[in-house]
Protein backbone atom coordinates (compact mmCIF):
# COMPACT_ATOMS: atom_id res chain seq x y z
CA UNK A 1 0.00 0.00 0.00
CA UNK A 2 1.30 3.73 -1.04
CA UNK A 3 0.15 6.14 1.86
CA UNK A 4 0.36 9.94 0.75
CA UNK A 5 0.42 12.04 3.56
CA UNK A 6 -0.82 15.77 2.79
CA UNK A 7 -2.12 19.13 4.44
CA UNK A 8 -5.95 17.72 3.91
CA UNK A 9 -7.96 16.18 6.07
CA UNK A 10 -7.97 12.57 4.38
CA UNK A 11 -5.61 10.12 3.15
CA UNK A 12 -5.91 8.29 0.21
CA UNK A 13 -4.55 4.58 0.18
CA UNK A 14 -4.19 2.45 -3.25
CA UNK A 15 -3.46 -0.87 -3.41
CA UNK A 16 -2.31 -2.15 -6.46
CA UNK A 17 -2.86 -6.02 -7.30
CA UNK A 18 -1.62 -8.27 -10.13
CA UNK A 19 -4.55 -11.07 -11.02
CA UNK A 20 -4.55 -12.65 -14.39
CA UNK A 21 -1.41 -10.74 -16.21
CA UNK A 22 -3.51 -7.39 -14.82
CA UNK A 23 -3.42 -4.43 -12.82
CA UNK A 24 -6.05 -3.87 -10.69
CA UNK A 25 -6.21 -0.67 -7.89
CA UNK A 26 -8.34 -0.48 -5.09
CA UNK A 27 -8.50 2.74 -3.49
CA UNK A 28 -10.11 4.10 -0.37
CA UNK A 29 -9.75 7.46 2.17
CA UNK A 30 -9.53 7.73 6.10
CA UNK A 31 -9.55 10.53 8.19
CA UNK A 32 -6.14 11.86 9.71
CA UNK A 33 -5.60 15.03 11.92
CA UNK A 34 -4.61 18.01 9.68
CA UNK A 35 -0.63 18.56 10.04
CA UNK A 36 1.08 21.72 9.28
CA UNK A 37 4.27 22.16 7.10
CA UNK A 38 6.81 22.43 9.89
CA UNK A 39 5.20 19.16 11.38
CA UNK A 40 5.58 16.80 7.98
CA UNK A 41 8.33 19.23 6.18
CA UNK A 42 11.55 16.82 5.87
CA UNK A 43 15.12 17.61 4.71
CA UNK A 44 16.42 14.56 2.49
CA UNK A 45 19.92 13.92 1.10
CA UNK A 46 20.23 11.45 -1.45
CA UNK A 47 23.67 9.91 -2.84
CA UNK A 48 24.21 9.13 -6.01
CA UNK A 49 22.67 9.84 -9.11
CA UNK A 50 22.15 7.21 -11.26
CA UNK A 51 18.61 5.69 -11.98
CA UNK A 52 17.61 4.90 -8.46
CA UNK A 53 18.73 7.77 -6.87
CA UNK A 54 17.33 9.81 -9.60
CA UNK A 55 13.88 8.41 -9.41
CA UNK A 56 13.79 8.48 -5.63
CA UNK A 57 14.33 12.29 -5.93
CA UNK A 58 12.03 13.10 -8.38
CA UNK A 59 9.56 10.62 -6.24
CA UNK A 60 10.06 12.25 -2.93
CA UNK A 61 9.90 16.15 -4.71
CA UNK A 62 6.17 14.54 -5.87
CA UNK A 63 4.88 14.13 -2.88
CA UNK A 64 5.20 17.69 -1.62
CA UNK A 65 6.23 16.67 1.96
CA UNK A 66 10.36 16.50 1.16
CA UNK A 67 13.64 19.04 0.45
CA UNK A 68 15.57 17.20 -1.69
CA UNK A 69 18.89 17.09 -2.05
CA UNK A 70 20.85 14.81 -4.66
CA UNK A 71 24.76 14.19 -4.47
CA UNK A 72 26.60 13.30 -7.49
CA UNK A 73 30.29 12.37 -7.47
CA UNK A 74 30.92 12.77 -10.53
CA UNK A 75 30.78 15.16 -13.09
CA UNK A 76 27.04 14.42 -14.35
CA UNK A 77 24.34 11.78 -13.53
CA UNK A 78 23.95 8.56 -14.98
CA UNK A 79 27.84 8.47 -15.56
CA UNK A 80 27.83 4.84 -13.59
CA UNK A 81 26.78 1.55 -13.83
CA UNK A 82 23.23 2.55 -14.95
CA UNK A 83 24.47 4.57 -17.75
CA UNK A 84 26.72 1.48 -18.71
CA UNK A 85 25.34 -1.41 -18.04
CA UNK A 86 21.14 -0.73 -16.86
CA UNK A 87 19.68 0.26 -19.89
CA UNK A 88 17.32 -3.02 -20.37
CA UNK A 89 13.74 -3.07 -19.59
CA UNK A 90 12.63 -6.71 -19.13
CA UNK A 91 9.20 -7.38 -20.62
CA UNK A 92 9.69 -10.76 -19.84
CA UNK A 93 11.45 -12.53 -16.83
CA UNK A 94 15.39 -12.61 -16.46
CA UNK A 95 15.75 -15.55 -14.73
CA UNK A 96 12.36 -17.70 -14.65
CA UNK A 97 13.37 -19.86 -11.84
CA UNK A 98 12.03 -17.19 -9.35
CA UNK A 99 8.78 -16.61 -8.61
CA UNK A 100 8.76 -13.22 -7.48
CA UNK A 101 10.49 -12.76 -10.18
CA UNK A 102 8.41 -13.43 -12.86
CA UNK A 103 5.67 -11.63 -10.95
CA UNK A 104 7.36 -8.64 -10.74
CA UNK A 105 8.31 -8.05 -13.88
CA UNK A 106 5.23 -8.05 -15.08
CA UNK A 107 4.15 -5.25 -13.17
CA UNK A 108 7.21 -2.71 -13.52
CA UNK A 109 6.95 -3.41 -17.01
CA UNK A 110 3.73 -1.93 -17.40
CA UNK A 111 3.66 0.81 -14.70
CA UNK A 112 7.88 1.52 -16.31
CA UNK A 113 5.86 2.32 -20.35
CA UNK A 114 3.10 4.41 -18.45
CA UNK A 115 5.90 6.76 -16.22
CA UNK A 116 8.46 7.10 -18.74
CA UNK A 117 8.61 7.97 -22.53
CA UNK A 118 10.06 5.06 -25.07
CA UNK A 119 13.95 4.97 -25.92
CA UNK A 120 14.56 7.30 -22.51
CA UNK A 121 17.41 4.85 -22.05
CA UNK A 122 19.53 5.43 -24.84
CA UNK A 123 22.63 7.62 -24.32
CA UNK A 124 22.61 11.13 -23.42
CA UNK A 125 18.97 11.61 -23.60
CA UNK A 126 18.72 9.89 -20.37
CA UNK A 127 20.77 12.17 -18.82
CA UNK A 128 18.97 15.21 -20.51
CA UNK A 129 15.53 13.79 -19.57
CA UNK A 130 16.33 13.45 -15.89
CA UNK A 131 18.09 17.00 -15.00
CA UNK A 132 14.97 18.21 -16.78
CA UNK A 133 12.61 16.39 -14.45
CA UNK A 134 14.79 17.19 -11.46
CA UNK A 135 14.87 20.68 -12.31
CA UNK A 136 10.99 20.83 -12.75
CA UNK A 137 10.68 19.34 -9.31
CA UNK A 138 13.17 21.53 -7.76
CA UNK A 139 15.58 18.78 -6.97
CA UNK A 140 18.89 20.29 -5.83
CA UNK A 141 21.51 18.60 -7.86
CA UNK A 142 24.89 19.09 -6.47
CA UNK A 143 27.78 17.39 -8.72
CA UNK A 144 31.21 16.60 -8.25
CA UNK A 145 30.84 16.27 -4.31
CA UNK A 146 32.20 13.20 -2.68
CA UNK A 147 30.24 12.24 0.52
CA UNK A 148 33.03 11.16 2.93
CA UNK A 149 31.30 10.73 6.04
CA UNK A 150 27.54 10.56 7.39
CA UNK A 151 27.41 11.25 11.40
CA UNK A 152 24.86 11.93 13.79
CA UNK A 153 24.70 15.81 14.12
CA UNK A 154 22.15 15.20 17.39
CA UNK A 155 19.37 12.37 18.29
CA UNK A 156 17.13 13.44 14.85
CA UNK A 157 19.59 14.89 12.38
CA UNK A 158 22.41 13.43 10.45
CA UNK A 159 25.64 15.43 8.98
CA UNK A 160 26.67 15.24 6.20
CA UNK A 161 30.75 15.86 5.67
CA UNK A 162 30.44 17.51 8.86
CA UNK A 163 28.34 20.88 7.12
CA UNK A 164 24.97 19.85 5.80
CA UNK A 165 22.32 18.88 8.21
CA UNK A 166 19.64 16.08 7.12
CA UNK A 167 16.59 13.96 8.59
CA UNK A 168 17.52 11.26 6.32
CA UNK A 169 19.81 10.23 3.89
CA UNK A 170 19.53 7.88 1.09
CA UNK A 171 22.19 5.70 0.36
CA UNK A 172 22.16 5.10 -3.66
CA UNK A 173 25.71 4.14 -4.67
CA UNK A 174 24.82 0.63 -5.48
CA UNK A 175 25.83 -0.45 -1.77
CA UNK A 176 29.90 0.31 -3.07
CA UNK A 177 30.27 3.49 -1.10
CA UNK A 178 30.13 4.54 2.49
CA UNK A 179 29.53 0.79 3.23
CA UNK A 180 28.85 1.09 7.22
CA UNK A 181 27.68 -3.37 7.64
CA UNK A 182 29.35 -6.17 6.56
CA UNK A 183 26.22 -7.85 8.19
CA UNK A 184 22.87 -7.50 6.27
CA UNK A 185 19.15 -8.03 7.57
CA UNK A 186 17.80 -11.30 7.26
CA UNK A 187 21.59 -13.19 6.52
CA UNK A 188 20.95 -11.92 3.04
CA UNK A 189 24.32 -12.30 1.25
CA UNK A 190 26.04 -9.41 -1.28
CA UNK A 191 28.78 -10.50 -4.06
CA UNK A 192 29.92 -7.30 -6.18
CA UNK A 193 31.25 -8.40 -9.41
CA UNK A 194 33.48 -5.99 -11.55
CA UNK A 195 31.95 -6.57 -15.18
CA UNK A 196 33.32 -5.73 -18.43
CA UNK A 197 31.76 -5.03 -21.84
CA UNK A 198 33.12 -5.23 -25.31
CA UNK A 199 32.41 -2.00 -27.33
CA UNK A 200 31.49 -1.42 -31.09
CA UNK A 201 30.57 0.59 -33.79
CA UNK A 202 28.17 0.45 -36.39
CA UNK A 203 29.75 0.73 -39.52
CA UNK A 204 26.55 1.71 -41.02
CA UNK A 205 23.85 2.74 -39.20
CA UNK A 206 23.94 6.61 -37.67
CA UNK A 207 22.62 7.74 -34.36
CA UNK A 208 19.77 9.02 -36.53
CA UNK A 209 18.73 5.48 -37.56
CA UNK A 210 16.92 3.25 -34.84
CA UNK A 211 19.18 0.82 -32.21
CA UNK A 212 18.57 -2.91 -31.62
CA UNK A 213 19.18 -4.86 -28.94
CA UNK A 214 19.49 -8.93 -28.54
CA UNK A 215 19.57 -10.86 -25.52
CA UNK A 216 19.28 -14.50 -25.08
CA UNK A 217 18.16 -15.06 -20.78
CA UNK A 218 19.06 -17.20 -18.58
CA UNK A 219 22.42 -18.78 -19.73
CA UNK A 220 25.79 -18.33 -20.64
CA UNK A 221 24.55 -16.65 -23.84
CA UNK A 222 25.33 -12.98 -25.87
CA UNK A 223 23.62 -9.79 -25.21
CA UNK A 224 24.37 -6.83 -27.84
CA UNK A 225 22.72 -3.30 -26.71
CA UNK A 226 22.66 0.13 -27.73
CA UNK A 227 25.68 2.87 -25.97
CA UNK A 228 24.99 6.20 -26.88
CA UNK A 229 26.90 8.98 -25.38
CA UNK A 230 28.17 11.53 -27.97
CA UNK A 231 25.06 12.48 -29.60
CA UNK A 232 25.84 15.92 -29.65
CA UNK A 233 28.25 15.25 -32.01
CA UNK A 234 27.47 14.94 -35.83
CA UNK A 235 27.90 12.41 -38.06
CA UNK A 236 28.56 10.10 -35.54
CA UNK A 237 27.44 6.05 -36.31
CA UNK A 238 25.68 4.31 -33.49
CA UNK A 239 27.42 1.69 -31.18
CA UNK A 240 26.72 -0.97 -28.93
CA UNK A 241 28.55 -3.24 -26.23
CA UNK A 242 28.36 -6.48 -26.23
CA UNK A 243 27.96 -8.99 -23.47
CA UNK A 244 27.92 -12.59 -22.13
CA UNK A 245 25.95 -14.51 -18.82
CA UNK A 246 29.20 -15.68 -18.16
CA UNK A 247 32.47 -13.52 -19.43
CA UNK A 248 31.68 -10.36 -18.93
CA UNK A 249 31.71 -11.17 -15.25
CA UNK A 250 34.79 -10.99 -14.11
CA UNK A 251 35.10 -12.46 -10.51
CA UNK A 252 32.59 -12.60 -7.22
CA UNK A 253 33.52 -10.82 -4.21
CA UNK A 254 32.54 -10.22 -0.77
CA UNK A 255 33.60 -6.46 -0.49
CA UNK A 256 33.76 -4.05 -3.17
CA UNK A 257 37.15 -3.38 -2.69
CA UNK A 258 38.23 -6.42 -3.42
CA UNK A 259 36.02 -6.21 -6.94
CA UNK A 260 37.79 -2.80 -7.42
CA UNK A 261 41.15 -4.55 -7.50
CA UNK A 262 40.07 -7.06 -10.20
CA UNK A 263 38.59 -4.05 -11.85
CA UNK A 264 41.52 -1.99 -12.12
CA UNK A 265 43.44 -5.07 -13.67
CA UNK A 266 40.79 -4.83 -16.80
CA UNK A 267 42.87 -2.90 -19.28
CA UNK A 268 43.91 -2.84 -23.19
CA UNK A 269 46.78 -5.21 -22.40
CA UNK A 270 44.13 -8.17 -20.67
CA UNK A 271 41.81 -7.55 -23.39
CA UNK A 272 44.94 -7.80 -26.10
CA UNK A 273 46.40 -11.13 -24.36
CA UNK A 274 43.48 -12.44 -22.55
CA UNK A 275 39.95 -12.04 -24.34
CA UNK A 276 40.87 -12.02 -27.82
CA UNK A 277 42.72 -15.52 -28.06
CA UNK A 278 39.88 -17.19 -27.27
CA UNK A 279 38.62 -17.11 -30.40
CA UNK A 280 39.65 -17.10 -33.99
CA UNK A 281 37.96 -16.65 -36.97
CA UNK A 282 38.23 -19.50 -38.81
CA UNK A 283 35.93 -19.08 -41.95
CA UNK A 284 31.81 -19.45 -42.76
CA UNK A 285 29.45 -21.81 -43.59
CA UNK A 286 26.52 -22.14 -45.84
CA UNK A 287 23.24 -24.58 -46.26
CA UNK A 288 19.98 -24.08 -47.10
CA UNK A 289 16.93 -23.98 -44.41
CA UNK A 290 12.96 -25.30 -45.38
CA UNK A 291 10.40 -23.63 -44.16
CA UNK A 292 6.72 -23.20 -44.79
CA UNK A 293 5.69 -19.98 -46.17
CA UNK A 294 2.94 -18.43 -43.30
CA UNK A 295 1.61 -15.81 -41.62
CA UNK A 296 2.55 -16.64 -38.34
CA UNK A 297 5.93 -18.04 -38.95
CA UNK A 298 5.09 -21.63 -38.43
CA UNK A 299 8.15 -23.50 -37.40
CA UNK A 300 6.54 -27.74 -36.74
CA UNK A 301 7.21 -30.55 -38.97
CA UNK A 302 4.60 -31.25 -41.29
CA UNK A 303 4.71 -34.98 -42.69
CA UNK A 304 2.86 -36.52 -45.91
CA UNK A 305 2.67 -39.30 -48.21
CA UNK A 306 1.84 -39.73 -52.17
CA UNK A 307 2.44 -42.51 -54.31
CA UNK A 308 4.02 -44.62 -51.34
CA UNK A 309 6.95 -41.56 -50.51
CA UNK A 310 6.85 -40.11 -47.40
CA UNK A 311 7.57 -36.20 -47.29
CA UNK A 312 8.63 -34.50 -43.93
CA UNK A 313 9.67 -30.99 -43.96
CA UNK A 314 11.35 -30.60 -40.80
CA UNK A 315 10.56 -28.56 -37.42
CA UNK A 316 12.25 -27.72 -34.52
CA UNK A 317 14.87 -30.72 -33.04
CA UNK A 318 11.93 -31.62 -30.82
CA UNK A 319 9.36 -32.33 -33.84
CA UNK A 320 11.46 -35.46 -34.67
CA UNK A 321 9.06 -36.99 -32.34
CA UNK A 322 5.61 -36.12 -34.44
CA UNK A 323 7.23 -37.07 -37.52
CA UNK A 324 7.82 -40.39 -35.85
CA UNK A 325 4.27 -40.84 -35.28
CA UNK A 326 3.27 -39.74 -38.39
CA UNK A 327 5.69 -41.96 -40.15
CA UNK A 328 4.55 -44.99 -38.78
CA UNK A 329 0.73 -44.12 -39.29
CA UNK A 330 1.23 -43.46 -43.06
CA UNK A 331 3.42 -47.16 -43.44
CA UNK A 332 0.58 -48.75 -41.66
CA UNK A 333 -2.14 -47.09 -43.40
CA UNK A 334 -3.75 -45.94 -40.09
CA UNK A 335 -5.80 -43.10 -39.05
CA UNK A 336 -5.34 -41.56 -42.55
CA UNK A 337 -6.93 -38.22 -44.41
CA UNK A 338 -7.04 -37.66 -48.06
CA UNK A 339 -6.78 -34.51 -49.91
CA UNK A 340 -6.62 -35.45 -53.98
CA UNK A 341 -3.62 -37.66 -54.01
CA UNK A 342 -2.03 -36.56 -51.06
CA UNK A 343 -2.51 -38.87 -47.53
CA UNK A 344 -1.89 -37.50 -44.29
CA UNK A 345 -2.42 -38.52 -40.76
CA UNK A 346 -5.65 -37.55 -38.47
CA UNK A 347 -4.79 -35.64 -35.30
CA UNK A 348 -1.46 -35.04 -37.23
CA UNK A 349 0.61 -31.82 -37.18
CA UNK A 350 -0.65 -31.03 -40.74
CA UNK A 351 -4.43 -32.00 -39.10
CA UNK A 352 -3.95 -29.65 -36.22
CA UNK A 353 -2.54 -26.44 -38.05
CA UNK A 354 -4.03 -26.75 -41.38
CA UNK A 355 -5.49 -23.44 -40.70
CA UNK A 356 -2.61 -21.73 -39.84
CA UNK A 357 0.20 -22.84 -42.78
CA UNK A 358 -2.62 -22.47 -44.98
CA UNK A 359 -3.45 -18.92 -43.69
CA UNK A 360 -2.98 -16.25 -46.02
CA UNK A 361 0.13 -14.12 -45.47
CA UNK A 362 -0.22 -10.56 -44.73
CA UNK A 363 2.37 -7.52 -45.40
CA UNK A 364 4.42 -8.17 -42.20
CA UNK A 365 7.41 -6.28 -41.81
CA UNK A 366 8.44 -8.11 -38.92
CA UNK A 367 8.04 -11.94 -41.11
CA UNK A 368 11.38 -13.75 -42.60
CA UNK A 369 9.68 -15.24 -45.61
CA UNK A 370 10.28 -12.16 -47.43
CA UNK A 371 13.90 -11.45 -46.36
CA UNK A 372 16.73 -10.10 -48.98
CA UNK A 373 19.32 -9.76 -47.04
CA UNK A 374 21.97 -11.07 -50.27
CA UNK A 375 20.60 -8.54 -52.75
CA UNK A 376 20.48 -5.68 -49.75
CA UNK A 377 23.87 -5.99 -48.69
CA UNK A 378 25.13 -6.12 -52.33
CA UNK A 379 23.12 -3.01 -52.96
CA UNK A 380 24.82 -1.18 -50.19
CA UNK A 381 28.30 -2.40 -51.40
CA UNK A 382 27.99 -1.16 -55.24
CA UNK A 383 26.38 2.02 -53.73
CA UNK A 384 29.69 2.96 -51.72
Amino acid sequence: ANRLECDFDMVCITIAKLKDGKIYLHGFCETRKVMSVEDYMKNIAIIGGGWYGCHIALTLKQKGQYDVTLYEAKSDIFLGCSGQFGIRLHADPHYPRSKKHVKVVKIIFTIFKIVFEPSIAVGICLRETFKKLLKQSDVNLIYNYKVEKIEKANPNKLQINAEHIFDYVINCTYYQDLIIDSIFPFSIEVIYQPCFALYYEDNEKSINDDAFSFIIMDGWFPCIMPYEDDEEEEDVNRKYILTHGKYTIMGSFKTYYEALACKNQLNDTFIEKIVKPLFKYLGWKRTIATKLKTEKEFRNAVTWEKDSVIYVISGKINNIFDAEHEVFSLIKHENILKWGEYNYVKGGELDRSINEVTEKRLRNLRNTSELQVYDELYLQFNNN
